[in-house]
């Protein structure tokens, strides 16, 4: 009996009492989604991250700058290998991915759109910049 008790305890959150399954967790905030998608990056990209380590760095901070207020997100890719990140800039939508055949981080009108660019450290932080003000 006293087994049932602790398990029917420990369905409820000691703050409020509401059923655990009831409460919803805070969507991430958009700084979350950033870094979950630079480890994300990294982990893919592993030793070759050499190769995009410095751009990611100048991607991430002209996405804060210029990124609508539409919250930025992060998805699976459409084959489930790995995360897209999805952010809205001048009104269209645009997704990030790292492309394991060229170690570039490449930037496509949607997922499935066309390519716009091919980031990798030898793109020029100016060149970041201008294509991200075409956008």
């Amino acid at each position: 009996m006293q087994e049932s008790a602790t398990a029917n305890k420990d369905l409820y959150c000691h703050n409020c009492g509401k059923l655990k399954s009831q409460i919803t967790q805070p969507r991430p905030t958009d700084s979350d989604l950033l870094r979950e998608f630079g480890h994300e990056i990294y982990a893919r990209a592993g030793r070759n991250a050499i190769n995009v380590n410095e751009v990611l760095l100048a991607i991430v901070g002209a996405i804060v700058w210029l990124k609508d207020d539409n919250p930025i997100e992060l998805c699976p890719s459409e084959d489930q290998t790995q995360k897209v990140l999805l952010v809205s800039i001048g009104g269209r939508r645009y997704s990030f991915l790292y492309n394991e055949e060229t170690r570039q981080i490449d930037l496509r009108e949607t997922e499935k759109g066309a390519l716009i660019y091919s980031f990798s450290n030898r793109t020029e932080t100016s060149k970041v910049r201008l294509i991200f003000k075409t956008l």
